[in-house]
């Protein structure tokens, strides 16, 4: 008889072959023997199941770590506590991909798809770095490599346009090379049970694939955001005592204090006990990303005009 914390134990192993094991664990919890134990007998997790447990369980842990030891790198790198706040913008950013991409592969929400999600956490901020790093490279001007002209300082929507045009080559590359590498890992060759590889696979595809896109035309608008701010922090309660700021600001910024918080607690979302937690994460996910867009466009119509401007200049300029 074998006996686990001095009581006696009977365990039931069980191969998944390609089931999902939340799925199995919801199927085998609804089972009349199971909800109607004997006094004295109840049932214990192990194996897989219990692993998951604690990951659930310390998900929201490893992800708050991550971000911090994210954000300390690139203050050490950029010398700035404002612009690394740019480049974390791209991890909410690459969420809704990454559960929609789920959704669409039929994939559980599982153990290894939240690995996918902390490795998407250090991937997807590589697109913004290469663009926030640009543009301010060009704000600052440079020597040419020949050492022969000196390249005169931009100004800040010149720098942004700038990075966007000449980093969005680099960032789409690495992305694509990134995707095909992990796709065979999606599409299960080369291992005969791919229900653990590939969820991961799917949830760093997705995310990649929304991050790309997203960083290129949002990130640019929160540089300009958060440069303002830098610039004008001590300024801003005084503009909202005095009621300067136009209503359209104060919604953008109102709607962008209720995103945060509402990513704040999205890393929560997975410990609950709910039914279809996959459809009900990447619902989540997708309308979180509608929100911070919305307030986004609130808060960046001066910079939306400014592009306006410039690709007609540049349209009209060409024409001629």
């Amino acid at each position: 008889m074998n006996r686990i914390n001095r009581a006696r134990s009977i365990s039931l192993d069980v191969e998944l072959s390609g089931m999902e094991l939340g799925k199995l664990t919801a199927m085998v919890s609804t089972l009349p023997s199971i909800q109607n134990l004997p006094p004295g007998i109840h049932q214990l997790t192990q194996g897989d199941e219990d692993m998951m447990n604690e990951l659930f369980a310390g998900f929201a842990t490893a992800m708050v770590a991550g971000i911090l030891a994210i954000y300390v790198v690139l203050v050490l790198l950029f010398k700035d506590f404002f612009q690394p706040i740019t480049i974390l913008v791209a991890l909410p950013l690459s969420l809704g991909g990454a559960f929609v991409g789920l959704l669409l592969a039929g994939q559980a929400f599982s153990m290894s798809s939240l690995i996918g999600l902390i490795m998407l956490m250090g991937i997807a901020t590589k697109n913004s770095i290469l663009l926030v790093d640009y543009a301010i490279e060009s704000r600052r001007g440079h020597v040419s490599p020949d050492g022969a002209t000196i390249v005169r300082p931009f100004s800040r929507t010149e720098a942004v346009l700038d990075a966007c045009h000449k980093r969005s080559r680099p960032v789409i590359m690495t992305t694509l090379a990134m995707g095909a590498g992990m796709l065979p890992v999606a599409m299960g060759f080369g291992s005969a049970d791919p229900s653990f590889r590939s969820p991961m696979a799917v949830a760093v595809i997705g995310g990649l694939i929304t991050s790309t896109v997203l960083s290129l035309l949002v990130i640019p608008v929160v540089y300009t955001l958060i440069d303002d701010l830098e610039k004008g922090i001590r300024k801003l309660p005084a503009l909202v005592r005095e009621s300067k700021l136009s209503f359209r600001k104060k919604a953008g910024f109102t709607m962008l204090g209720l995103v945060l918080v509402y990513w704040l607690a999205f890393p929560f979302i997975p410990l609950l006990n709910i039914p279809n937690k996959i459809v009900v994460v990447s619902i989540v996910a997708v309308v979180g990303e509608i929100l911070f867009i919305f307030a986004v466009t609130l808060l960046g119509k001066e910079y939306w005009n400014k592009i306006k401007a410039w690709l007609r200049k540049r349209l009209f300029n060409r024409g001629n």
